[in-house]
């Protein structure tokens, strides 16, 4: 099977935005993402709460459980979807693109990440219906996909993207109920 010069240049650009998105952020870069971070939980916790989707409630796991969870949470989803849905989709902020192109790209990519997740949970993680279709669910995943949009066009890092994605990922799922909303049956099988 050949490749047209079509299929050769966006696998180009798919390969030099990966590679662009590789570097290690600087302080200045960290400070903006403790910063975006904040901001989100600022927002998306009294959200969460005053809706009752958030409550505290923390995951009873044994260490190697909550260990096992968090290094995995750290692959899929923060790597794997900051990967797809903001360097893959996006153009990396130093490529020279327009403001209006990188917006409009930017817009597409978040509409295709809240889209994905009730996709996801009709498909291949049963275990997100009905959690993925809920509207809060859906507004949270909408700024946690704003935060990461705007991380990325401040720092270009794809570590970045994934530790603000990661941190809220697990935060959800080990503090704030979110194991027992998407595995009511077995939340209470790790036991300490």
């Amino acid at each position: 099977m050949s490749t047209t010069p079509i299929d050769a240049a966006i696998i180009s650009v798919l390969i030099t935005r990966l590679l662009s998105a590789l570097t290690l952020p600087n302080l200045w870069e960290w400070g903006v993402t403790c910063w975006i971070l904040l901001g989100y939980g600022a927002i998306a916790l009294p959200i969460g709460f005053s809706q009752g989707f958030l409550q505290f409630n923390p995951w009873r796991a044994s260490r190697w459980h909550y260990g096992l969870l968090t290094v995995q949470l750290f692959f899929m989803p923060a790597l794997v979807e900051e990967l797809i849905f903001r360097v893959l989709l996006l153009p990396h902020p130093k490529a020279g693109v327009t403001w209006q192109l990188w917006t409009t790209w930017a817009i597409v990519s978040l509409i295709l990440f809240i889209v994905y997740h009730p996709l996801e949970a009709k498909t291949y993680y049963k275990q997100g219906s009905p959690t993925f279709f809920n509207p809060v669910f859906l507004t949270l995943a909408g700024l946690l996909g704003v935060a990461c949009t705007l991380t990325y066009q401040l720092t270009g890092s794809l570590l970045t993207l994934t530790v603000i994605h990661w941190i809220v990922t697990t935060a959800w799922l080990t503090l704030f109920g979110g194991m027992e909303q998407l595995h009511p049956q077995d939340s209470k099988a790790y036991g300490q």
